[in-house]
């Protein structure tokens, strides 16, 4: 920062935490390893295996209230830093860490946890890095040079105003997460009892709802085109960036049309279908991105769409998709015309495809709220850490 608030003062790392170095000597239990993520530990399930065996000594132990942050990996910013809570007894560490504890009574340890967490120390620690100080690996500066580094000490009341606030907005976001996560519960019960009434319905061969359609492009050297992707997962369809036909050469191009159904052939097996919207007409895809319209007489487009969504329709997908070189494994076209899927009435099709949008939908809301809060996070972190915002 480049004004220190008033009230607040630079200290060193050292002069208010202590550098902890205490290392594991026999096989000890209840203490979880702390290797598999780079950040803040938060949760019990991103804990790992008990610390038992050999090499003991190359762990460190951790509680509650403590602080460690990865020396050794060049991508640990912003959040290289774990924060033991206080639900969680003790923790190990691997000695890549630099571990420390507040020794000072104007130091509020949760303060200290958002401040690292948002990534204040990085100017620091890339200043030192700049200006030629050793370190063993991108990032791995020497114990003597990282506890000089420099922070803000605001007042011990301020302190724990701004963890205050800070800590409100990361329960509103637990809150959200947690209804995100409620309601995607709700619809995959939905899938599995829509995938358990469709098995009572006969199969019908998908080359009945499905016409395979080819809109070859006459080629304009001087025309710039514009190319469909689709994302693997069922996330739909994204943009490319224009080619002009110069560029093409001798490649075949095809136009697609809004109310398509589409298909990568080579992730056709990881769910890479979609519907094209009005957002692509104008647009084509290679022959890679085969289209297909629908005899709409006996199926809904959205319905057979949410259908290979499925894992039921996905597994059918991969069944026709052999082989090929690590996640290539590229479509049968004639055999996927022989699947064969249930198709209920048209009006049933209708109810499935409401419901299930209006769950996606939901989802869809919340997971928008849940990015806005965590973007007024950020902002309360800037203005809050920084003093420009004071409590």
């Amino acid at each position: 920062m480049k004004h220190m608030p008033e009230g607040w003062r630079w200290v060193r790392l050292e002069d208010v935490f202590q550098r902890i170095q205490r290392t594991i000597k026999t096989d000890v239990e209840n203490v979880l390893s702390i290797t598999a993520r780079v950040g803040f530990v938060d949760q019990a399930e991103k804990f790992g295996r008990v610390i038992a065996g050999k090499n003991l000594e190359r762990y460190i132990l951790l509680r509650h209230g403590e602080f460690a942050y990865n020396k050794g990996n060049s991508n640990s910013y912003p959040q290289g830093c774990i924060y033991m809570l206080e639900e969680f007894e003790q923790g190990a560490v691997p000695n890549v860490y630099y571990c420390f504890r507040a020794t000072s009574s104007e130091v509020c340890t949760e303060f200290y946890k958002f401040y690292f967490e948002s990534g204040a120390l990085n100017s620091q620690l890339r200043r030192l890095i700049n200006s030629g100080v050793r370190n063993d690996g991108l990032l791995n500066l020497p114990a003597d040079h990282f506890f000089r580094v420099r922070i803000p000490l605001p007042p011990i009341d301020e302190q724990r105003r701004i963890a205050e606030v800070l800590r409100d907005a990361d329960a509103n976001i637990v809150d959200i997460e947690d209804a995100i996560a409620a309601a995607e519960q709700i619809r995959k019960g939905f899938l599995e009892r829509f995938i358990c009434e469709l098995e009572q319905v006969p199969p019908t061969r998908l080359n009945k709802a499905l016409i395979r359609i080819k809109r070859e492009v006459e080629i304009d050297l001087k025309q710039l085109y514009y190319q469909i992707g689709i994302r693997s997962h069922g996330k739909g369809i994204f943009h490319k960036e224009p080619f002009t036909g110069q560029e093409l050469g001798n490649k075949r191009i095809y136009w697609v049309e809004p109310g398509d159904f589409v298909l990568n052939i080579v992730f056709a097996w990881e769910g890479a279908v979609a519907l094209v919207s009005e957002n692509e007409r104008g647009m084509c895809g290679s022959h890679r991105f085969p289209t297909f319209e629908f005899n709409t007489d006996i199926c809904l487009p959205e319905f057979l769409l949410f259908y290979f969504k499925t894992p039921t329709g996905v597994r059918q997908l991969e069944d026709v998709s052999p082989g090929g070189a690590g996640r290539n494994k590229t479509l049968n076209q004639g055999d996927f015309l022989k699947l064969k899927i249930s198709l209920p009435d048209l009006e049933v099709q209708q109810e499935i495809v409401v419901s299930l949008q209006t769950h996606t939908d939901a989802i869809l809301t919340m997971q928008a709220e849940a990015a806005s809060l965590r973007e007024v996070k950020r902002g309360l972190m800037q203005g809050l850490l920084s003093g420009q915002v004071r409590t």
